[in-house]
């Protein structure tokens, strides 16, 4: 009885996965790439993944256990250039070959290993899955490499010019099946609004949130409670009615979600996909996100209100406090604007990206 044929063997090499990340909370590509690695294990690919010792812990907490999983743990170098380097040169001696290079782009030393990799014959393609806009000196250390690149949005492909034998923009929430809207509205006279992400990082516009309290009607601001999600080092905020949360896992995101009434995206520059902000669409709350087309192409089926200061944002938060009815309805239509646009399906990316039948980039 003859076996079934072996899956794709895919190298994963990551500039994150590189770091020494010791005191730095898990979030946003890192978490994404954790739940890739095991869903692609789980659809027959066959996965190598380069990680500095640092993320042991955290691969064997958020990766099951599988055969098709392969963890090459490199040297603690503790500089991400030097650890790919050494990784990179393992393999090569060790003559070691993959179906598929899959590499990330925000980071040089990552994109220095691949180069050594495809150099040394390791892979048969390359793929660059790009996370965030290429940079002057990324284009020019690509220009005349083989390769097919996959962005997460049609803005970060367009940043790469006409780079790529290949390419294509696909991206969504891994997981989505989480992300569910509340059963029922519950009795509570209060209206929560949640700002969801790394909030130390000044661009994602927490503190522009904050400014927007100060300037809602007294009255409205008594009904309303603004939850600020989450801090690595909390500011000080003598507001009662602003409730600071701490970093809190993946898995208690959902649930969190789900307490609100309506999410803020405030971040006001580098965004290129917006996780958090889908999450929320998924979970069925409104969306008010700052007037970045990255996040207003989201809403414009209806599913949020779109602001550029912090008093257009205080108006739309007194708007949802005194209309209820119609942020549900904004928060239905987000929903199914993100069920049909930005559910990340690993099969999907398998089937087009990782090996496609009869199609040497797997894009169209």
């Amino acid at each position: 009885m003859s076996s079934a044929p072996a899956g794709p063997s895919v190298l994963m090499v990551h500039p994150g996965f590189l770091a020494h990340r010791a005191g730095k909370p898990l979030h946003g590509v890192e978490l994404f790439n954790l739940a890739l690695i095991d869903e692609m294990a789980r659809e027959g690919v066959n996965v190598t993944v380069l990680l500095e010792p640092f993320w042991r812990e955290a691969f064997t907490r958020n990766v099951a256990p599988s055969p098709n999983i392969t963890p090459h743990y490199t040297l603690p170098l503790r500089r991400p250039t030097a650890t790919g380097f050494s990784a990179a040169m393992n393999l090569i001696v060790r003559r070691r070959k993959f179906d598929l290079l899959l590499i990330g782009n925000n980071g040089r030393a990552g994109l220095f290993a691949a180069k050594m990799l495809m150099r040394g014959g390791c892979a048969r393609r390359t793929l660059l899955f790009a996370h965030q806009n290429a940079r002057p000196s990324l284009k020019k250390a690509l220009a005349g490499v083989d390769l097919s690149i996959l962005a997460v949005s049609r803005s970060v492909l367009a940043s790469f010019g006409e780079l790529g034998t290949s390419r294509g923009a696909y991206y969504g929430v891994t997981r989505s099946e989480r992300f569910f809207p509340r059963a029922a509205r519950p009795a509570d006279p209060l209206v929560h609004f949640g700002v969801l992400g790394q909030l130390d990082t000044p661009w994602k516009g927490a503190a522009l949130a904050i400014e927007a309290w100060g300037l809602l009607p007294e009255d409205v601001r008594d009904r309303c409670r603004l939850h600020l999600c989450a801090y690595a080092q909390p500011p000080k905020v003598s507001d009662p009615r602003i409730v600071l949360h701490s970093w809190k896992p993946f898995a208690e995101v959902p649930e969190f979600l789900r307490g609100l009434d309506a999410l803020i995206v405030p971040s006001t520059k580098s965004e290129t996909f917006c996780q958090a902000m889908v999450q929320g669409m998924l979970t069925g709350l409104p969306i008010l996100a700052y007037d970045l087309p990255v996040l207003t192409e989201k809403l414009d089926t209806g599913g949020g209100l779109v602001f550029r200061t912090p008093a257009e944002l205080a108006g739309h938060v007194a708007s949802v406090a005194r209309d209820r009815e119609r942020a549900v309805r904004m928060g239905g239509i987000g929903r199914e604007t993100a069920l049909q646009r930005y559910v990340w399906s690993t099969r999907r990316f398998v089937d087009e990206f990782v090996a496609p039948a009869g199609r040497a980039g797997g894009m169209a």
